[in-house]
C-alpha cells in the first residue's frame, strides 16, 4: 500500500480556477505510469518521469475537444541531452493532429504532419526559444483548434516565446479525443534525453502560467499507528515510490483506528490545495470503509467514508486550507501537517 500527502498531476486536479472535468485533463494515474515510464529523482528533490521506451494513451471526453477549443498542454521539462524527440501527439482517433516535441537545439516545437507518427522536420508551425540542458523550464504549449485559423502560442517559464496565428491546426482530424505520452525519436526510435513532471491538459481561455504539481512521499510516522504494520514500521510500508501493493502494506478491521504521517516540506508559496492519496483494498466481503484527513496544530479536517473495494484503489481528498488556521496552507504548515487515515 502506498499513501501520499501530495500526489504528481496524474490524479485529481484544481488549482483555484480551473476545474477538472471542465477544462481540465490530468493525465493518467501513478499506477499506469509505472507501467510505461520510470520515476526518477534530481538535484532539487522533486520526482520526475523518464522514458522507459513506451507509450501512453489518454483518452479525453467522450465528445472530444471539438473546433475551437483551446487545449494548452502545460509540462515542466529537464532536458539531458538534444536529441530530436516527440513529447506528445494530439489525436482524432487514429488521425494524428499535431505533436509537440524538443529538437536538437533544445528548442520546443509544434509539428502538424500526416497520418501516424510525424517526420518531425516538416509540417513545424511554431518553435520557441531554446531550453537550457540540465535546468527545469515550465512549458506550456497552446494551440487553438481550427482548419484555418488556429493558433500555436509556446511560453516558457510562464513568458510568451513565439505566437502563430491563422494556421490549419486540426490537419487529418475533426477534433481532439486523446493525448499519447510518446518518446519516439525520428529514425533512431525512442530516446531517453529529458525528464518531465507537472503534466497538465487543459482547454480554457487563460494559460494556466507556472504551475507545479509536487509529490511529496511520507517520511516519518505520525501521532497514531494503530494499523498493523506487514513488516517493520507503519511508516516503512508507505514511503516507496510507486505502490508495491501486497508486498508491504498496513491492515485494521477495527472501527476508529487510526494511522498518520508527515512529509517533506515544500519550497513553494502560493498553495492552492492539499491532496492526500491513499491506495487501499478491503481483504474480504462486506462494506469497508477509510475516512482521509489532514491533522495540523491539533486541528483535523476528515473527508466523507469513502467505500474501498476488493481490489487496490486510488482514494483521494483535497484540503484547501490548513485546518487549525481555516486559511490557505503555508509551505511549513504542510510540511508540520499529518496526514491520517481512520477505519471507518
Amino acid at each position: 500500500m502506498s499513501d501520499y500527502l501530495l500526489a504528481e498531476g496524474f490524479g485529481p486536479f484544481k488549482d483555484g480556477t480551473h476545474t477538472q472535468g471542465a477544462d481540465i485533463e490530468v493525465i493518467g494515474q501513478w499506477a499506469s505510469y509505472a507501467q510505461n515510464f520510470s520515476l526518477t529523482d534530481i538535484a532539487d528533490g522533486r520526482k520526475w518521469l523518464t522514458s522507459a521506451g513506451s507509450t501512453l494513451a489518454v483518452g479525453l471526453a467522450a465528445t472530444g475537444w471539438t473546433t475551437t477549443a483551446t487545449i494548452s498542454a502545460c509540462f515542466r521539462l529537464y532536458p539531458t541531452t538534444r536529441d530530436r524527440t516527440e513529447l506528445f501527439q494530439l489525436r482524432d482517433g487514429g488521425s494524428f493532429i499535431g505533436s509537440i516535441s524538443i529538437d536538437t537545439s533544445g528548442q520546443i516545437y509544434y509539428n502538424i504532419g500526416a497520418f501516424g507518427t510525424p517526420d518531425m522536420t516538416s509540417g513545424i508551425k511554431a518553435t520557441s526559444a531554446a531550453l537550457a540542458l540540465n535546468t527545469p523550464t515550465h512549458v506550456e504549449v497552446r494551440v487553438t483548434l481550427h482548419n484555418a485559423t488556429g493558433t500555436v502560442q509556446i511560453y516558457l517559464n510562464g513568458v510568451l516565446s513565439v505566437s502563430v496565428a491563422n494556421l490549419d491546426t486540426l490537419a487529418n482530424g475533426a477534433s481532439c479525443t486523446s493525448i499519447l505520452f510518446n518518446s519516439y525519436s525520428a529514425g533512431v526510435g525512442f530516446r531517453v534525453g529529458w525528464k518531465i513532471t507537472d503534466i497538465i491538459f487543459h482547454k480554457s481561455s487563460t494559460p494556466v502560467g507556472v504551475l507545479q504539481v509536487p509529490f511529496v512521499i511520507d517520511d516519518a510516522a505520525g501521532t497514531d499507528a494503530d494499523f498493523t504494520p506487514s513488516a517493520g514500521s507503519n511508516e516503512d510500508n508507505v514511503d516507496e515510490i510507486g505502490p508495491d501493493e501486497d508486498a508491504t502494506y498496513n491492515s485494521s478491521e477495527t472501527p476508529g483506528d487510526r494511522d498518520g504521517f508527515t512529509g517533506d516540506g515544500l519550497a513553494l508559496g502560493d498553495i492552492k490545495t492539499v491532496l492526500h492519496y491513499v491506495r487501499a483494498r478491503k481483504e474480504a466481503a462486506g462494506a469497508a470503509t477509510l475516512l482521509i484527513g489532514a491533522l495540523h496544530g491539533g486541528s483535523e479536517d476528515q473527508s466523507a467514508a469513502k467505500a474501498v473495494t476488493e481490489t487496490y484503489s486510488n482514494l483521494t481528498e483535497f484540503f484547501d486550507t490548513c485546518p487549525s488556521t481555516a486559511a490557505a496552507w503555508s509551505a511549513a504548515e504542510v510540511a508540520a501537517a499529518e496526514n491520517t487515515m481512520e477505519v471507518g
